[in-house]
């Protein structure tokens, strides 16, 4: 059977988005390398997402697609979520 590797949580997302602007809109710390977030950093983007109105839209997307790389509603995706646990 056939996934739609999160196209459609992502239209929702987006869709979501016209309306209503994402907690983490314009912070860079949403978008660095997750090496060079600190511990920190890394509770307070846990905290801001946990805040967004776009969370459970966000943390669908990231369930469905498994993205490549990002910081998805409160956690991060990509390769280095495979060698650690608990993110």
């Amino acid at each position: 059977m056939a996934t739609n590797s999160g196209i459609e949580e992502y239209a929702a997302l987006l869709a979501a988005m016209d309306k209503t602007e994402p907690v983490c809109m314009g912070d860079d710390l949403f978008i660095r390398d997750r090496e060079d977030v600190t511990p920190e950093e890394q509770e307070d983007m846990r905290q801001t997402c946990a805040q967004c109105p776009l969370y459970d839209l966000c943390r669908a997307y990231g369930e469905a697609a498994h993205p490549t790389g990002g910081y998805w509603a409160g956690r991060y995706y990509g390769s280095a979520t495979r060698r650690r646990t608990g993110d």
